[in-house]
């Protein structure tokens, strides 16, 4: 494949729709047209004809000059579409002379011209042969395609539209009317409806003629397009490739001039695919068709993928425009998957269709027809299936499938990938590319953690699935792809993280990472129980199934935080920190908690405490619980008395006043006092209880009554 598109001129008095002769292919280039294509740099005066006139005339007698791509800088401006800049400001000049001596000179004198910035001739392109002699009146190719296992995953779409340039179409043939593409922003009312400049255009262009009946007077395209796309399922006639795709007619005279508007004309109006089933030789010899060359870089930056037959003089000298890297050259194989005989080759043509004695249609009806026109036809079909089943397709991705949906053969020279496969090219055995960014392999995670990847598939990605140890976490269905992991309820420890990619065809790319888990223990810290002089702690801690140790701290001033340095540090024995292990898969907390009991408490005082937990991860911290220690409560004491007797309770120790409580009988004493007098009508043991003004309770002092 070449990069640049640059073609032998081919000089000719006048400008006709050429017959199937080849062109030549020996480096002596054929005759070409008077005609030169001049751009001029950009200025003030560049967009004036007259301007132009003035510039150009100074280097020959100009017959005729004409601007060039207003219909297509009008309709861009109108859609705002952006056009590449050089359609701006280009000139079609026919010079008076006829000497091809002195329109070589003129050529190489308006290179020389500071005001100019481009210049090439225009160029004329040959259709690639197509004989006529009759072959099996069957479509061999079809099967040995595996075309219709391919139809039973799509048999076609009028979403994708193929655009066939050339001599035109028979558009009102029997087999082809009825997936004629239709203009619908157009009306036969003599009006440019949708304003691209072309009236009334309501089933292509004939830009030879300049009108908008492209019909076919050839048959070279009407077999191409019967090929690719002849309606199909309809008890008439052939079976097109794609069944239900729609043919766009384009009818031009073969030079650059034509062959670029039509490419921009078939881009803006929406074709998928453009097919150019015609060449030239020479590329070094005279430059490049530049015009040809960046209608074709437009297109396809737009999404269009160009398809070209590779010619049919059985030579591997480039021919253009399918030598191009971003055209598909195709290349034509025999019945018994060989190269065709005629068929071009080299390691410029991308791929092979079958292309000997394929019948189509044709002018009158039907016809058997030999050649890589027919070739590239077919893999115009394929294109469309390609484009009816996944629509949003691009064109590296839609390239790949068809050079790799191919059959391997064995020809005797190059002529690309293989032979095309139709089953195998709209099957799609092409898995989802992924990966796992976040986080990275062998990486030790801990908290809440966003896992992410990335995801790319030549028809496109549906979903990706987040799998945890083998376990389906989560699935997303949109880029960027990603779910969030609470490691807090997992165990520490190695664990696996795969993301599986789906694509529409349910084919499957796996990425899988090992990661760590390691979280530090969580721990809570509970108020304490309390009594006059000592206090119960209790806290719990998850520490994620790793073995561990913990510790309490306390003291009298406050740290602000719990750390390691604050107060006092106590363990459950003395001298030992406390062990432990999680009972449970998720990590869970210390066997019913651990308390501890700590005594000789300051009465009154204020108190800081927490719990400190460690595992292999680090140290974990409990919340400061601050508490005040309860003062020595009041005591009473026990008393003997009889039925009905009146007896009295002393309480010392506490605050006053006291509140009594006498269980049993539930009396309170109203006077608060140090005293409290009570009887009981039953013998037994009896109750009764006090509490000082801080709150503090004390133990029961016995009634006894005989």
């Amino acid at each position: 494949m070449c990069s640049t598109l640059a073609l032998s001129i081919i000089f000719a008095t006048n400008i006709t729709v050429l017959s199937s002769t080849s062109p030549s292919v020996n480096g002596t280039p054929q005759m070409s047209t008077k005609q030169i294509i001049v751009k001029l740099k950009k200025s003030a005066n560049s967009s004036d004809v007259n301007n132009a006139k003035k510039i150009i005339g100074k280097y020959g007698t100009i017959k005729t000059i004409t601007k060039l791509f207003i219909k297509d800088i009008a309709y861009a401006e109108l859609k705002k579409i952006t056009l590449p800049s050089q359609f701006e400001d280009v000139y079609l000049v026919q010079f008076a002379s006829t000497s091809k001596t002195i329109l070589r000179q003129t050529f190489n004198n308006l290179k020389k011209d500071p005001a100019i910035e481009s210049v090439q001739w225009n160029y004329e392109y040959k259709p690639a042969a197509i004989p006529n002699d009759p072959e099996y009146n069957l479509q061999w190719s079809l099967p040995r395609t595996q075309s219709p296992q391919g139809w039973d995953i799509t048999t076609g779409s009028p979403s994708a539209v193929i655009a066939v340039i050339g001599t035109g179409v028979r558009w009102d043939h029997e087999d082809l009317a009825g997936n004629i593409w239709a203009n619908t922003g157009e009306s036969n009312d003599g009006l440019d409806n949708d304003g691209n400049g072309y009236i009334d255009d309501t089933r292509g262009w004939d830009f030879q003629q300049n009108d908008n009946n492209p019909m076919d007077q050839n048959g070279h395209e009407t077999a191409v397009a019967g090929v690719a796309a002849a309606v199909t399922n309809n008890s008439t006639g052939i079976t097109g490739v794609c069944w239900s795709c729609r043919i766009m007619p384009l009818r031009v005279d073969f030079t650059s001039e034509q062959v670029a508007s039509a490419i921009n004309y078939a881009v803006n109006k929406g074709a998928k695919i453009i097919v150019m089933s015609f060449g030239n030789y020479d590329p070094a010899t005279y430059g490049a068709d530049t015009v040809v060359e960046t209608a074709i870089n437009n297109g396809v930056a737009q999404g269009v993928l160009m398809i070209s037959s590779a010619g049919n003089d059985n030579v591997n000298t480039p021919n253009y425009p399918s030598a191009l890297s971003n055209v598909i050259g195709v290349a034509a194989t025999d019945q018994d998957d060989l190269r065709a005989t005629f068929s071009n080759w080299g390691t410029w043509v991308d791929v092979a269709a079958p292309g000997a004695g394929l019948r189509t249609t044709s002018l009158s009806s039907y016809n058997n027809v030999t050649g890589t026109s027919v070739a590239s036809g077919f893999v115009a079909g394929v294109a469309g299936l390609l484009y009816s089943k996944y629509p949003s397709l691009s064109i590296a991705d839609a390239t790949s499938m068809i050079l790799a949906g191919v059959d391997s053969i064995s020809p005797d020279q190059p002529i690309g990938s293989g032979r095309i496969n139709v089953y195998k090219t709209v099957h799609d055995g092409i898995a989802p590319a992924v990966s796992i960014t976040n986080p990275s392999d062998g990486a030790t995670i801990s908290g809440s953690v966003n896992i992410t990847a990335n995801a790319a598939d030549n028809i496109g990605v549906t979903k990706v699935e987040f799998y945890l140890d083998g376990n389906l976490a989560s699935t997303d269905t949109s880029s960027p792809y990603s779910y969030t992991l609470a490691t807090s309820a997992l165990a520490n420890g190695s664990h696996t993280i795969t993301a599986k990619a789906y694509d529409d065809a349910l084919n499957i790319g796996t990425a899988t990472i090992n990661v760590t888990i390691g979280n530090i223990p969580t721990v809570t810290t509970h108020t304490p129980w309390l009594n006059s002089t000592a206090a119960q702690f209790w806290g719990e801690a998850n520490t994620h199934g790793s073995l561990g140790s913990g510790w309490f701290r306390y003291g009298l001033t406050n740290p602000g935080t719990c750390n390691d340095t604050f107060g006092t540090k106590a363990t459950q024995t003395p001298g030992e920190d406390l062990t432990f292990t999680a009972t449970g898969p998720d990590g869970s907390i210390w066997p019913g908690g651990y308390l501890i009991n700590v005594l000789n408490l300051n009465p009154g005082a204020t108190y800081y405490y927490c719990f400190i937990v460690q595992n292999s991860f680090g140290k974990g911290y409990g919340s400061l619980v601050t508490f005040q220690a309860r003062y020595p409560p009041p005591t009473c004491n026990n008393v003997v008395t009889s039925v009905g007797v009146p007896v009295t309770i002393t309480g010392s120790g506490g605050v006053l006043p006291y509140n009594w409580y006498a269980y049993n009988y539930s009396s309170i004493s109203a006077n608060g006092g140090q005293t409290f007098t009570v009887s009981y009508p039953d013998t037994g043991a009896h109750y009764v209880y006090l509490m000082d003004s801080r709150g503090d309770g004390s133990s029961a002092c016995k009634v006894t009554v005989n």
